[in-house]
């Protein structure tokens, strides 16, 4: 029996495992907790198959050790691609392009809804001092709005939120 969109989309926005999540320091004293990209390439395979979904990724910035990522999955006979930038843990990092890599898997994968419970103000951030929990997750559009793309609004929302804890 083949999936509907629906069916798919509630399947890949299913939240994972304490087991499958990763933390990391970030800027201001914040942890980021996120999805390895094993268990993002397990979940794609366990709701599209084996066969419904592909992932190519190039380098676009090798100084910087930037790759472009490009998730192509299947749903109801027509392939869909989604497209993202991924980027090294840090200028550190023993193998940036690996990070990059798979960062551009998850980046492409939460457009599509995998991981996306971790952008909640509980999973996704935990600040290191007591602070009032910032949503970075996208509002929902209203009918007939014309203003700031989804991006636009995550982005103006991250940057408050590191402003604030940098206070």
């Amino acid at each position: 029996m083949n999936k509907t969109a629906a069916q798919i989309a509630i399947e890949l926005e299913a939240p994972f495992s304490d087991k499958d999540l990763k933390h990391r320091p970030g800027r201001a004293g914040m942890t980021f907790t996120y999805v390895d990209a094993r268990a993002v390439a397990q979940r794609l395979t366990d709701v599209l198959t084996i066969g419904g979904w592909q992932f190519k990724n190039k380098p676009i910035d090798l100084a910087k050790g930037v790759v472009k990522g490009r998730l192509k999955i299947l749903v109801e006979g027509a392939w869909m691609t989604h497209e993202d930038n991924g980027y090294p843990n840090s200028a550190q990092d023993d193998e940036p392009l690996k990070s990059a890599a798979s960062d551009a898997l998850r980046r492409c994968a939460a457009q599509i809804g995998v991981g996306r419970s971790l952008y909640s103000p509980e999973r996704g951030l935990a600040p290191a001092r007591a602070a009032a929990p910032v949503s970075v997750a996208p509002a929902p559009k209203s009918e007939g709005f014309t203003g700031a793309t989804d991006d636009q609004i995550l982005a103006a929302k991250a940057a408050m939120l590191f402003a604030q804890s940098a206070t």
